[in-house]
């Protein structure tokens, strides 16, 4: 773990080794795999709302653990969203909107990083405030070494869908607690799992939301663990991507949507 950590703190410090990881990733989808969505495997046929779908990673684990889900995918990015298309354009289990989760009616801008001429598009984000803080954190590189690129894309209420999702996946760099209000309806209905990428931007408010829809925190580590004091302190130090898992408070260990929940 320590040699994988330092390889990690390495490929952040340089420019190019941050762009050749960036490419890999988007082509060998296997090399990101989320050990969270393995909990595919406890439903039969889980609906999934996935929300900043890149160009494709969750959408390609999700399936490698469970070949019937069908995955309703949200990303703003109109070139990852054509790689999405492309790639799963004859596979009825997947479909892929080109818009952004807002709650803001219309259009809404986001922001991509460009280091040395490659979008990182797996970090655009509605705020370039907290990118550039994003950055700061995970990265060992100079800001002025990035660039940014404005895009405006028509945006979307996860309510308007009115899907009856088992699990709503959000990561999308600063803006999942306001992706969260636009999901009110659907989550008091139907209660789905929900993984949310933590970011130590707005995980306190997003604590306190999930709390009134009646969910509590977990992390996943073979299986769920409460996510206490302890593990809250460690995940802000933590320079690689983490993801929280919601589930409802009431039932943890009954089946919700035809899930049994396995927790400590």
């Amino acid at each position: 773990m320590i040699i994988l950590h330092k390889f990690k703190s390495a490929i952040k410090s340089n420019s190019l080794l941050t762009v050749i990881a960036h490419n890999l990733i988007e082509r060998f989808h296997f090399l990101y795999s989320e050990k969270e969505y393995s909990i595919v495997k406890l439903i039969s046929e889980p609906i999934i709302i996935d929300v900043g779908a890149h160009n494709g990673e969750s959408i390609y684990n999700f399936l490698k653990y469970n070949s019937s889900c069908k995955i309703i995918s949200i990303e703003p990015n109109i070139k990852n969203f054509n790689i999405i298309r492309d790639k799963y354009k004859k596979d009825k289990r997947v479909s892929c909107l080109n818009k952004i989760v807002s709650q803001k009616k219309g259009k809404e801008i986001f922001y991509t990083p460009i280091l040395l001429g490659k979008e990182l598009s797996q970090m655009s984000s509605t705020s370039l405030d907290l990118l550039k803080k994003r950055i700061g954190f995970f990265f060992n590189i100079k800001l002025s070494k990035f660039s940014f690129k404005k895009t405006q894309v028509k945006s979307i209420k996860i309510d308007s869908l009115n899907l009856k999702p088992n699990i709503i996946k959000i990561d999308t760099e600063g803006s999942e607690y306001e992706i969260l209000l636009t999901s009110k309806k659907t989550i008091k209905k139907n209660k789905p799992l929900i993984i949310v990428e933590y970011n130590h931007n707005n995980f306190n408010k997003i604590l306190n939301l999930m709390k009134k829809f009646g969910y509590k925190p977990y992390i996943f580590d073979k299986n769920f663990v409460l996510l206490d004091p302890k593990k809250k302190s460690l995940l802000k130090k933590n320079t690689n991507a983490d993801n929280v898992v919601f589930l409802p408070e009431k039932s943890p260990r009954s089946e919700i949507n035809g899930l049994k929940y396995y927790i400590n």
